[in-house]
């Protein structure tokens, strides 16, 4: 859970200090931002995850592998229906604190592509001033 205690900024510069030498000499590349992104969101995937599948209960899994179920289908039938919602809630708020975190990218250097949620930001501070432009 540190993401939520660290400032993005700070991720942010622990990771052009920490991905500036070789074998992970990763500054100026875009997968960079899917690092800083996947470090913000986990906790909070994780938070709405980790209860509902510690809410399954054993006997469940127990009786479908007797009844010759593999892993796979195990995992189908009875953990993906009963986490499901779960998974789904964290990949919205995933989402969500993905588009509102922009103070990673703005930190990695060498990037020509501008950052999705800085136009987001960009709205959000004149929106009439926007609405305007885009009808024109």
């Amino acid at each position: 859970m540190l993401p939520l205690a660290t400032s993005a900024v700070t991720l942010g510069f622990g990771y052009i200090v920490s991905m500036n030498t070789p074998p992970l000499n990763l500054r100026t590349s875009p997968l960079l931002i899917v690092f800083a992104h996947t470090l913000v969101a986990l906790p909070f995937v994780a938070r709405s995850l980790l209860p509902a599948l510690r809410s399954i209960q054993p006997a469940l899994r127990e009786a479908a592998t007797v009844l010759g179920a593999s892993p796979g289908r195990v995992w189908r039938e009875i953990d993906l229906p009963i986490a499901g919602r779960a998974l789904l809630v964290g990949a919205v708020f995933a989402f969500t604190v993905s588009m509102g975190e922009f103070g990673p990218q703005f930190l990695l250097p060498g990037l020509t592509r501008q950052p999705c949620p800085r136009p987001f930001f960009v709205f959000s501070a004149s929106p009439r001033a926007q609405l305007r432009q885009a009808w024109r």
